[in-house]
């Protein structure tokens, strides 16, 4: 089976919800959470999601663009996230703005693909 694009960030955000419940459940603190948080999303982003963005399309270009510079900002972060409180507000804000533009793609690549078949 193809994974779509689709699958992909719903593959992510599952994930995302696991990390949250594993933190709840084991009593993380907030830094760890967002540190796992952030470390799953490059990884997922880099591996699986934005190598679905096959730039058919001049919006795949665009989002793809946005995506990838928010990935590797949310990298620089990263690594941040050890040392600065301030880092905690933006990689906050980095996720829920990649879920968003994801989000995005996905549903036009899920149209595109209803309207060809």
């Amino acid at each position: 089976m193809t994974t779509t694009l689709y699958d992909a960030v719903e593959h992510w955000r599952q994930e995302l919800d696991q990390i949250a419940e594993t933190s709840a459940s084991d009593g993380w603190q907030a830094k760890e959470l967002l540190l796992a948080q952030t470390r799953h999303t490059i990884g997922s982003y880099r591996s699986h999601i934005l190598p679905q963005l096959t730039c058919r399309h001049p919006y795949d270009v665009i989002l793809g663009d946005e995506i990838r510079q928010a990935v590797d900002r949310l990298d620089d972060l990263r690594i941040d996230l050890y040392s600065s409180r301030s880092a905690d507000q933006e990689v906050g804000e980095l996720l829920a703005a990649l879920q968003a533009l994801a989000r995005v793609a996905a549903r036009f690549d899920e149209t595109l693909r209803e309207m060809s078949h």
